[in-house]
């Protein structure tokens, strides 16, 4: 907060004290005293930061113009979505495929599965079960398969082409894609 007031003739004054009270020979009272200090103080911290008051404003018509280009950004930044609106949205691999090679972004399924399913050594108790699993990825459409992204193992693998007896047996981890979308503009752009 301002700690200093321009009267309507120009004048200076701090506020919540009258002109009069900082006149030559005025008394100092407690009130008074207090103010002072506390413009002192806004003048240090002001002093302190380096700055003259044509610095001051040539800082502040900078941050002006940051701020003008940032708001041209966003608006352009809006235009592009308005545009791209409707575009990326997932499609059921049963209604659409994309071409052949093409890298998208995807939701992938594993099927439950149980480690060391059908051993006889092993009770059954300490067999895991891992639950169907659902997640995103990125992925290449091969025709017949995908080639999914495993981030663990930074490469892409082969989901292979699973039948519903694949998605039952409950020793073997499947693998497949539900759903996808074209990788946005951009990446596609960065990709080449």
């Amino acid at each position: 907060m301002r700690l200093t007031v321009k009267t309507l003739s120009g004048t200076l004054k701090l506020r919540g004290m009258t002109r009069k009270q900082l006149d030559a020979g005025e008394k100092i009272t407690g009130e008074v005293h207090q103010k002072l200090c506390q413009a002192l103080q806004k003048l240090a911290e002001y002093e302190d930061t380096g700055l003259s008051p044509n610095g001051v404003q040539a800082m502040l018509s900078l941050v002006q113009e940051q701020a003008m280009q940032t708001l041209v950004k966003l608006q352009e930044s809006r235009e592009r979505m308005q545009k791209t609106k409707g575009l990326y949205k997932w499609i059921s691999v049963e209604e659409k495929l994309p071409q052949i090679g093409e890298l998208c972004v995807v939701i992938a399924q594993r099927s439950r599965w149980i480690a060391d399913y059908g051993a006889t050594w092993l009770p059954e108790e300490e067999k895991s079960d891992h639950p169907e699993w659902t997640f995103p990825s990125v992925a290449y459409f091969r025709g017949e398969n995908w080639d999914l992204y495993s981030p663990d193992d930074e490469a892409f693998y082969a989901t292979g082409e699973k039948g519903p007896e694949d998605w039952e047996d409950l020793s073997t981890i499947s693998e497949r894609v539900i759903a996808w979308m074209p990788l946005p503009e951009l990446n596609r752009e960065e990709k080449r």
